[in-house]
């Protein structure tokens, strides 16, 4: 279930109530509700998909119109060589109240073990979360998730970073790192539960942020080989495919979108929005 009006994802809510963040695209939800989500139910819901990266509108009518070569592309093949690591930016400071908990929590956490140290890590990161460190929240859940080895413990670091990263991209500041993070968190799941499509599409728009483009449309490629009706990958592969110049193939992939979704999901909404903007820019 999706909100109608902001795209993200309705849970119900278990005892914190974490403000909702302002992500740059409507496929991101608030993280607070995933760390929740994580350890209420046993599967994440899919997740609403975008490579968006200032809204669907915009990017895309800035993608058609900048677009100059019509080339074919170099066919995907094996997985790109590792790069450098990219920097992890530094977390905000924590205010003394938050710095308190924090540190009892953490105290607690290292004197426990089994279901009550992962009750207090969620904990942890709720309190992260809700201060609005969305880094520390992300790095303490992945410390978690080495330690507990889990899918559900590193789908939520996974999901924790790519939050992280559309946080960064909207205040226009450096996310590489952080969408490699979130790639190698997906990769764990991945390892784990190879069929989850809806981690291969975000693993696939982590890649693309992390500077990796041909793993990117390696990773859409491989969901819809798959699943052809998927339609978060349809969606981001459209996008995809407008920053090479295929706008043709990018409103086919979007037509597809709106042939498959809900025409009340968040979906189909900007799908039909990314074909009306790109038909506005090109006439």
């Amino acid at each position: 279930m999706f909100c109608t009006q902001c795209g993200a994802r309705i849970q119900e809510l278990a005892s914190v109530d974490a403000p909702k963040l302002k992500s740059a695209d409507a496929r991101t939800t608030d993280a607070a509700t995933k760390t929740r989500a994580a350890t209420g139910s046993k599967a994440f819901g899919a997740r609403v998909g975008a490579v968006i990266f200032t809204g669907v509108v915009a990017v895309v009518a800035l993608f058609v119109i900048t677009s100059v070569s019509k080339k074919t592309p170099p066919a995907v093949a094996s997985p790109a060589a590792p790069q450098v690591p990219a920097t992890i930016p530094e977390n905000d400071p924590l205010t003394t109240e938050v710095a308190e908990r924090v540190a009892a929590l953490e105290q607690e956490i290292d004197q426990l073990s089994g279901a009550d140290k992962d009750a207090r890590v969620t904990e942890l990161v709720s309190v992260y979360v809700q201060a609005r460190q969305l880094g520390r929240a992300a790095e303490a859940q992945r410390a978690h998730a080495q330690d507990a080895g889990t899918v559900d413990a590193w789908r939520l670091a996974g999901d924790l970073y790519y939050d992280w990263m559309r946080s960064l991209e909207a205040q226009a500041q450096p996310s590489a790192g952080v969408a490699q993070r979130a790639v190698d968190a997906y990769l764990q799941v991945l390892e784990r539960d190879p069929d989850n499509l809806d981690v291969r599409t975000d693993m696939a728009t982590a890649y693309l942020t992390s500077n990796n483009p041909m793993q990117a449309v390696a990773e859409i490629k491989n969901v819809l080989a798959q699943d052809s009706t998927h339609v978060q990958a349809l969606f981001n592969y459209g996008v995809m495919l407008t920053r090479i110049g295929r706008v043709d193939q990018a409103l086919e992939q979007w037509e597809l979108v709106m042939q498959y979704a809900d025409p009340s999901s968040p979906q189909y909404r900007q799908a039909e929005e990314a074909i009306n903007s790109v038909q506005s820019a090109t006439g």
